[in-house]
């Protein structure tokens, strides 16, 4: 087995059938956000399908009791499927997403789970909600594409993503002159992505577009100036500077998920 399989934490491992009805879930990209995913679906009781390109993801899926999908558009007979891929850079990246929102559509899912991100928003000094994305933006695009080919699609946009060893903290720290030190942070755990995913499925959420990001938003100064201190490690000093941003709006993530 790879080196991933024997790293997985025991409490993905373990079996904790939560939920009456056991639904076939895939999960598409099984990187940093979508392998704790699969591993907690499975843990949870869910048939459980994973694809991934590396042989390394492909042992610990299968070691962990979750089916590899033999590509990425193998969606016959699944529920449920969540694409955690990232943006597309490329022009073959966008024939990826394509290829999977027209699987999606034709194997009629019950739900169809795209993780997208907060940068569809404008960088303006307001709090922004799930309708003032900009319809340009090649995020936008992207989800347009899904929600175009399936109507069923929910769209969760993510703030900054940190978990486990990955924290924006660590790319900032000894930075000098960093912008906009009054800016609110608009970022998530993992774990708060995670139970928002299971949340979805949980409650059937469909046709829905759902900014993902954590309720407090703290100046980008005071936040990565504690968050270094408590690590242990350098923080960044900050340019002087009175220009803020924008506050991503959570309030439907709190109605619709109850988080």
């Amino acid at each position: 087995m790879g080196r991933l399989s024997r790293i997985v934490p025991k409490h993905y491992q373990r079996w904790n059938v939560t939920f009456a009805e056991m639904k076939k879930i895939a999960v598409i990209g099984c990187g940093w956000l979508g392998l704790p995913l699969a591993l907690d679906l499975k843990a949870k009781g869910y048939e459980t399908y994973g694809f991934a390109r590396r042989q390394e993801v492909q042992d610990t899926l299968i070691a962990n009791g979750i089916v590899v999908l033999p590509s990425i558009d193998s969606l016959d007979n699944i529920e449920v499927a969540i694409c955690t891929l990232t943006p597309p850079k490329t022009e073959e990246d966008l024939k990826v997403h394509t290829q999977i929102a027209r699987a999606a559509a034709n194997n009629n899912l019950e739900q169809f789970i795209y993780t997208s991100s907060i940068s569809v928003y404008p960088d303006i000094d307001a709090e922004v909600s799930e309708g003032d994305n900009d319809p340009k933006h090649s995020i936008s695009q992207i989800e347009a594409t899904y929600l175009g080919q399936y109507p069923k699609t929910t769209v969760l946009r993510l703030g900054g993503l940190y978990g486990g060893e990955r924290h924006p903290a660590k790319y900032l720290s000894g930075r000098s002159n960093v912008a906009k030190p009054l800016a609110p942070i608009n970022l998530v755990s993992r774990e708060r992505v995670i139970e928002s995913i299971l949340k979805c499925i949980e409650l059937g959420i469909q046709s829905e577009i759902i900014n993902i990001v954590d309720k407090e938003h703290p100046t980008r100064v005071s936040y990565y100036t504690e968050v270094c201190n408590t690590m242990g490690i350098a923080p960044p000093s900050f340019e002087e500077s009175e220009e803020k941003g924008k506050i991503v709006s959570t309030k439907k993530m709190e109605q619709l998920l109850h988080l």
